[in-house]
């Protein structure tokens, strides 16, 4: 390993290392806890396996999502793929860290290089947007409810009304840019930006991707499979999640507000700090949770991330010191 990366390496733990010691001095984050989880071991079972099913959910997301290109990889070979990338990312800061060591599996040997990496990085994005599309929805619940039911306490109020908002502009804009895009006045505003392109270094790849993510536009049926996907899939996570905040004795809210909560604090855990979120995670957990008026979101993005290590990076390392890397792929006409 290169000095550069151990020295990466080394900073981005000691990052991890601070924040949970500052969690720590700060009681936001009680690790002792976590011990009381024993007599509930039974909800958290059923919270692991909740937390896995996304994996087996979102592999087949991904499979979808290739049919763009002529190229197909058997469920099996896309499931291990994502177990590897899972893996990578406890590694590599943030989520997307992991899709990089993917999209470098996925190509080797593969003529359709570009094509294959927009397909992952798409896949992504459909999962965030679908996270912004639960969290937008929720928002909505909750600003009718807070308005046409008077004797109920508004929620959203301050922090959160404000924080709702710029999730629901956030959702509109990425839902409005694909459109505009698609207009034929933009596209010839656009056009000395394509030339320009085209004359770079990396135009051919740059043009090549566009038109791999343009071709999603032609096929919507695809996109909404993988968005329905998606939103399955988070279901189970969100649920997951719940059940841990429940064992740990977050305290009681409304299943709505979980909608809203969850998909920020999934969000904030993926922010490219440090590896699997670690620390990042718990401190966003925890600051969110206290919006909520409910306590212990600390604790329960540490349980979280102990369940994700053991159970589905640790399937990842299996498949990368034991698997077979060398995935093969069929051809399907488009």
């Amino acid at each position: 390993m290169k000095i550069g990366n151990i020295t990466r390496t080394l900073i981005r733990f000691l990052i991890v290392s601070i924040i949970f010691y500052l969690l720590y001095r700060s009681d936001r984050l009680d690790i002792g806890k976590l011990g009381g989880i024993l007599d509930d071991l039974h909800i958290i079972g059923v919270a692991a396996l909740f937390i896995a099913i996304p994996v087996f959910i979102t592999s087949a997301r991904w499979q979808l999502l290739l049919q763009i290109t002529d190229l197909s990889f058997s469920y099996v070979s896309a499931l291990k793929l994502t177990f590897l990338g899972l893996f990578f990312s406890t590694v590599v800061p943030g989520s997307v860290g992991g899709d990089v060591v993917k999209a470098y599996y996925t190509v080797k040997g593969q003529q359709q290089k570009t094509n294959i990496v927009v397909t992952i990085f798409f896949d992504r994005f459909v999962g965030l947007y679908a996270m912004l599309l639960t969290a937008s929805l929720a928002i909505l619940t909750l600003l009718v409810r807070d308005r046409l039911f008077i004797p109920v306490q508004p929620l959203l109020t301050g922090t959160l009304l404000l924080l709702g908002v710029t999730v629901i502009l956030i959702f509109a804009a990425i839902t409005a840019a694909p459109l505009l895009f698609m207009s034929p006045a933009i596209g010839r505003t656009l056009k000395p930006v394509e030339k320009l392109v085209n004359k770079l270094t990396w135009g051919g790849i740059i043009k090549t991707a566009v038109q791999s993510v343009s071709a999603y536009a032609r096929r919507p049926a695809i996109v909404f499979k993988a968005l329905g996907l998606s939103i399955i899939s988070q279901s189970f996570l969100y649920s997951g999640l719940y059940l841990l905040a429940a064992a740990l004795g977050s305290g009681q809210t409304e299943a709505v507000n979980y909608f809203f909560l969850l998909p920020l604090c999934l969000v904030v855990n993926a922010l490219p700090l440090a590896p699997a979120g670690l620390g990042v995670g718990e401190a966003g957990f925890g600051e969110l949770f206290l919006l909520f008026g409910l306590t212990q979101g600390a604790e329960v993005a540490l349980l979280y991330h102990i369940l994700y290590l053991v159970f589905i990076a640790g399937t990842g390392g299996l498949v990368y010191l034991f698997g077979n890397l060398d995935f093969k792929t069929t051809t399907t006409p488009h």
